[in-house]
């Protein structure tokens, strides 16, 4: 079983944080993790907030190519700002960056490619 830590912010405008459920999917070269509930114990997704979670999947994916983000309505419709999404392999080794920099609305499913510029 690999294991990945997750780290997502949320953006800090008024309005940007989020009581919907987010789920979440690593894609790699070798494979998808398991689509993953982002639930930690107190309040997710905050205006502000920098949330980190830990995600799994069976085997090793190889390099992360994509991370699927996916909002569902919990109680009452909220949008979600979402500024960015790092992962980085339980074992160490490079932190890959997934930017988003948008507004999720409704239900919806978006896929971030990294986004790491260079000098």
């Amino acid at each position: 079983m690999e294991e990945y830590n997750v780290t997502i912010a949320t953006g800090t405008s008024e309005y940007s944080g989020t009581n919907n459920y987010i789920y979440i999917t690593l894609v790699g070269e070798k494979g998808d993790s398991e689509k993953t509930t982002l639930d930690n114990p107190g309040l997710d997704f905050c205006r502000g907030a920098v949330d980190e979670y830990k995600v799994c999947s069976p085997a090793p994916l190889g390099r992360v190519l994509l991370v699927r983000l996916e909002k569902q309505r919990y109680w009452v419709e909220d949008n979600w700002f979402c500024l960015y999404v790092t992962v980085t392999p339980s074992g160490g080794g490079t932190t890959l960056t997934f930017p988003c920099y948008r507004w999720l609305i409704g239900n919806v499913k978006v896929e971030l490619r990294e986004g790491t510029g260079k000098w």
